[in-house]
């Protein structure tokens, strides 16, 4: 259609219309069904496929246990030959063969059977063959085509005796249906449809023939723009409302309430499986000497270097949090004990043991008091858990030592 001319008038296009929109309506239905059809004759295809796997694997299993491929030959040539089979074959644990079947058809109907079996059948069917418990061997076979063909070949007969029909009955009611109007007047409401159901606001309806048709698609166009403008808008902000809930400002780790969360779902976890994990408690050692000497700006780029230290040490599963102020938490998941937590607060104790270079070219030490409370030694709630962690810490800090485990400490791995 060229967008330059000026399209034709409502009346125009009632007056001009032809059946020839009813036969391509009929058409792409008898198109659409002859492939709805193909889709679910080539799944229960494969469905009897998997049962024919299954039921090979029971026939042959006393000639694998006894090593007999005469046996097992015999035992799977039945069930080939009677079902839409083209190779079948019987292996033991050693991958070795022990009996096989090919169907060898020839001819040009077998050649377009073997094209569409490549297309339907792309992988073949394996299933385990199984004696008291354990696997001796495995079958394997490819699907034949030959009853798909034989359904699309009916499929085609019947559609164009189908479209003959309609062609006739089109000619004497064609000009009554009017389809230039009914068809995108149907799409726009489909569209409609879809967006209300689905909320798909990203469909838009094609343009139309008809000029006032056309005008109200590009109307309908133009309001689902601002729709999924206003759509997208809302997501960005709930998105952003939902990240500051549950993370804090400065350094992007997890807020308490969220930290106490996870702990929460790691104690219920723990209980049911009868785990471990580990908190870590950190605070800073000399923290308000450095915002007196430094200020809030130097106090804050502290903050963020730590933060960003202790993200590297982390494990897949581990939860960092700042819980206010100096003080941040570690969640340490799947810990096997004491001594493993001991070993991360090591780990995180050197991490931190560089100088912290402050944005006024100063350098000073980020050294941090730990505490260790282990699940469930150390108790079995969120409450429990946190506060032995916290006496630990002020314990830490009183003592003036930090962690120092027996064993060299194991680095955690960085995510």
């Amino acid at each position: 259609m060229n967008l330059d001319q000026p399209l034709p008038t409502l009346r125009q296009v009632l007056a001009n219309v032809h059946f020839r929109v009813t036969l391509f309506a009929v058409g792409l239905a008898g198109i659409t069904v002859l492939l709805t059809g193909m889709a679910a004759v080539s799944g229960y295809a494969h469905h009897n496929l998997q049962l024919v796997a299954q039921s090979t694997s029971y026939t042959v299993e006393a000639a694998l246990v006894f090593g007999d491929t005469v046996a097992a030959s015999e035992g799977i040539a039945p069930l080939a030959a009677n079902e839409d089979v083209a190779e079948l074959a019987v292996y033991d644990t050693n991958g070795r063969l022990m009996a096989g079947w090919r169907r060898n058809d020839q001819g040009a109907g077998a050649l377009v059977e073997r094209g569409v079996a490549a297309i339907v059948f792309p992988a073949p069917v394996s299933a385990e063959i199984r004696h008291q418990g354990s696997v001796i061997g495995e079958v394997r076979l490819r699907g034949d085509a030959r009853g798909l063909v034989r359904f699309v070949q009916r499929g085609l007969a019947g559609m164009l005796a189908c479209l003959l029909v309609t062609a006739i009955a089109a000619y004497f009611l064609a000009r009554r249906l009017q389809q230039k109007v009914v068809h995108p007047l149907g799409v726009i409401a489909s569209t409609a449809h879809s967006v209300r159901a689905r909320r798909a606001f990203g469909l838009r309806a094609p343009r139309a023939e008809i000029a006032e048709i056309d005008s109200l698609g590009q109307d309908f166009n133009a309001l689902l723009e601002e729709l999924e403008s206003w759509q997208a808008h809302i997501r960005s902000e709930h998105e952003t409302l939902a990240h500051r809930a549950t993370h804090d400002a400065l350094t992007g780790l997890d807020n308490r309430a969220s930290f106490e969360t996870q702990v929460a779902h790691a104690a219920a976890e723990a209980t049911a499986s009868e785990g471990w994990f580990a908190i870590l408690y950190l605070d800073f050692d000399k923290f308000k000497e450095i915002n007196d000497t430094h200020g809030h700006a130097g106090g804050d780029a502290v903050l963020v270097e730590v933060a960003a230290r202790i993200k590297r040490r982390l494990r897949p599963g581990d939860v960092a949090a700042r819980l206010g102020g100096d003080e941040f938490a570690i969640l340490l998941a799947s810990c096997a004990g004491r001594s493993e937590a001991e070993r991360a607060a090591a780990a995180i104790a050197i991490t931190m043991a560089d100088p912290v270079q402050l944005p006024d070219g100063a350098a000073v030490d980020a050294g941090l008091s730990i505490g260790i409370a282990v699940f469930p030694e150390n108790g079995r709630s969120v409450e429990a858990l946190m506060r032995h962690a916290d006496a630990a810490m002020y314990g830490e800090k009183q003592g003036g030592q930090p962690p120092n485990p027996p064993n060299p400490p194991i680095p955690i791995r960085p995510v």
